[in-house]
């Protein structure tokens, strides 16, 4: 029945009605009839009866082998291995094996053009990275999964933006990777998830792409072929080299979209199929939502073109818009730059590439490749669209998309995104999708390409002249991955990539953990403005995101110069939100750091990373109430009162001791809508509706920062 019922769950109807049916061999009656025969012998013992009943772990071991068998058809061994009698070792077969040989050969790959980046990157690997896209922060589950939630509570109880379902996908591993045993405990959980997903991207596309060429082509060499080829390309090199999360995502998940795609066009697909294929897009819109659309577009074309499985490519189709229309439509409307950027996919200043270098797989930047290694594997692939006769037209369809997918890869460069703010290099100049892009869909056709001219070959050549001409385009094939892989390493993955260190001392963390749930704030001076960033508990920004201009940054960034330019007054910055700490990049623009030195309320600490540190603490009559101002308080004319703040965005639940002429103050959020405020804090407050009580009596109260 155990067996019956594993059979069923793995949808195998047939093989667990046979185990069902074999249970109407067992007669109970007889079992019975002699129970009462021998009811008055002597019984004998268990232990003189194990060499008469077969033990319990084979019967374990036979039930896994009938699930197996059923799953996985038994081939009987072909030529000498029928014959052989020194069978080798599971560890053999698993080295050998065409799959494992094409993850250690990017694996290696990896490492070889890795040799850049230092061992320090492995060893810091617990604090997540910085560099290219990626920008370090503490993110661990919770912090990723309210920067999801909370941006949907609307204004003034989450953030001012949503963030993408990016962040509520990275909360699940986080949360895993934080709670490892024997593990030390990581500084970033959520660094580590993007850090581990970078590094490992070539392996893991790897994978992906070996078992996706199993529709395409069936000789296990074909596949370890496109496999790495598709694993060590050009745009590859550059995604994992800058840091690109979005890309890096779509090099895992592409080839398994492209396969689900290419079952509904040869009319092979199934329900499971299409349901997964739509999984996959769905998984590759919350990170690339460019490149989820091209699939969804293609999908209907399916749909049009392939009536008998109408329903599955529209199953491929509109699960994935479903599922993601909720956040396209509303982040759409706020800001379409950001939807077409997705995660890590923008491109901040610089030239786009010349035609031909796009042509030849180059996206330019960190990583990149040379050039002209890239072009064997161009002309092979075009070579491998002239056979295919057997493939049901694909190489038709291939030849037809290709033009398409290089004419996006063209226009991608030149969609312009945004400016580059000021403070940030290179300010003023224009912000466009990366180049590489629209290279990945057309490396993967290329990949393809050259699977399906591989494996038309015949496998036997009559004669000698033909034997010698498949030996030389099998040699042909395998040069163009072996320059396409040396390519990589001599170019190597570039200096961009380190391990991040918190600019923030010891105190500032702690207190932003704690009770007080301070922020930090962090300028970078430049020649057109100064650039400006808070820094709290709630911070799950792991990669950079197009600028943006909420509602209440006006008022803020007015606070911000003038505390910059020494203006009086300008230290009110400090209660309204709750920063205990001033961070300017040091050795921009020296005589902001002299005025910031001769600021009441700001006391010089040793500076860290490159960041001129000061204290900030307030000033005039509250000069002695607190070190650091709290997150949430009550003020009163006796004083001030900390209110611990127990979660994210200042959510807090709590029994709280209200006195008479009480104000609850929550300072506002520096990068989000804000409330109404108080003369008395100077911040945003909410004053309780309700009649004001004696000082011994409590309330329940829940507060939540804007």
């Amino acid at each position: 029945m155990f067996a019956a019922l594993a059979l069923l769950l793995l949808k195998r109807p047939r093989s667990a009605w046979a185990e069902v049916a074999s249970l109407t061999s067992l007669d109970p009656v007889r079992g019975w009839r002699a129970r009462w025969r021998t009811r008055h012998r002597p019984a004998v013992r268990r232990r003189d009866l194990h060499a008469v009943f077969e033990p319990r772990r084979a019967v374990l071991t036979s039930w896994g082998d009938s699930v197996h068998h059923a799953l996985v058809t038994p081939q009987p061994p072909i030529g000498d291995e029928a014959a052989d009698l020194n069978p080798r070792s599971w560890v053999v077969k698993v080295v050998r094996h065409p799959g494992v040989v094409a993850v250690l050969a990017a694996l290696a790959t990896t490492v070889a053009a890795g040799r850049s980046l230092g061992l320090d990157l492995v060893t810091g690997l617990g604090n997540g990275l910085t560099g290219g896209e990626l920008v370090g922060s503490r993110a661990d589950a919770a912090s990723l999964w309210h920067a999801w939630r909370d941006g949907w509570s609307g204004p003034g109880l989450g953030g001012p933006e949503q963030a993408g379902p990016a962040s509520a996908l990275l909360a699940a591993p986080a949360w895993l990777v934080d709670h490892l045993p024997l593990v030390p405990d990581p500084v970033s959980p959520g660094g580590v998830v993007v850090a581990l997903a970078v590094l490992l991207a070539m392996p893991a596309a790897a994978v992906s792409a070996y078992l996706a060429l199993r529709v395409v082509a069936t000789r296990r060499w074909v596949r370890t072929l496109g496999a790495v080829a598709w694993a060590c390309s050009g745009p590859a090199a550059a995604a994992v080299a800058q840091g690109r999360l979005g890309a890096v995502v779509a090099l895992v998940l592409l080839p398994a979209v492209a396969a689900g795609l290419w079952l509904v066009a040869t009319r092979r697909s199934t329900a499971t199929s299409a349901f997964a294929t739509a999984l996959a897009t769905t998984l590759l819109g919350a990170f690339a939502p460019v490149l989820a659309g091209l699939a969804v577009v293609l999908a209907l074309v399916l749909a049009v073109v392939r009536s008998r499985v109408r329903a599955h490519a529209l199953v491929a189709a509109l699960v994935p818009s479903a599922v993601l229309a909720p956040w396209v439509l509303a982040a759409g409307s706020a800001s379409w730059p950001a939807v077409v950027a997705g995660t890590g996919l923008a491109q901040w200043g610089g030239s786009a590439p010349a035609a031909w270098r796009l042509a030849l797989l180059d996206a330019g930047g960190a990583g990149a490749p040379l050039v002209w290694t890239a072009v064997p594997l161009v002309v092979v692939g075009l070579v491998g669209l002239l056979r295919g006769r057997s493939w049901r037209r694909a190489p038709t369809a291939l030849a037809a998309l290709l033009p398409v997918l290089l004419a996006l890869a063209l226009v991608a460069p030149r969609l312009r995104l945004g400016t580059v703010p000021s403070g940030v290099e290179p300010a003023g100049e224009a912000i466009t999708l990366w180049a590489g892009t629209m290279l990945l869909p057309l490396t993967l056709v290329l990949v393809l390409a050259l699977a399906h001219g591989l494996d038309a070959l015949p496998v036997h050549a009559v004669r000698d002249r033909s034997r010698v001409l498949l030996r030389l385009v099998a040699a042909t094939a395998v040069a163009a991955v072996v320059v396409l892989v040396g390519g990589v390493v001599l170019g190597t993955l570039g200096t961009g990539l380190a391990p991040w260190r918190d600019p923030r001392p010891a105190v500032a963390v702690d207190q932003a953990a704690g009770a007080f749930a301070t922020r930090s704030l962090f300028v970078e001076p430049g020649d057109r403005g100064a650039a400006y960033r808070f820094v709290g508990r709630e911070d799950a920004r792991l990669v950079r995101t197009l600028p943006a201009e909420p509602g209440a940054d006006a008022a803020v960034a007015a606070d911000v110069t003038g505390l910059l330019g020494a203006v009086p007054g300008s230290q009110k910055l400090v209660g309204a939100t709750a920063a205990d700490l001033l961070a300017v990049r040091g050795g921009q623009v020296p005589e902001v750091v002299r005025r910031l030195d001769a600021t009441d309320g700001l006391q010089r600490i040793s500076p860290k990373d490159g960041w001129e540190l000061w204290r900030l603490s307030p000033t005039g009559t509250k000069s002695e109430a607190l070190v650091a101002p709290p997150r949430l308080r009550m003020e009163s004319k006796a004083g001030t009162r900390l209110v611990v703040t127990t979660g994210d965005h200042a959510a807090t639940t709590t029994t709280i001791d209200a006195p008479r002429a009480r104000a609850s103050s929550s300072p506002s959020r520096p990068d989000g809508p804000s409330t109404p405020s108080s003369r008395s804090t100077g911040g945003s407050c909410g004053r309780s509706p309700t009649p004001p009580r004696p000082p011994t009596s409590s309330r329940r109260a829940r507060a939540r920062s804007p």
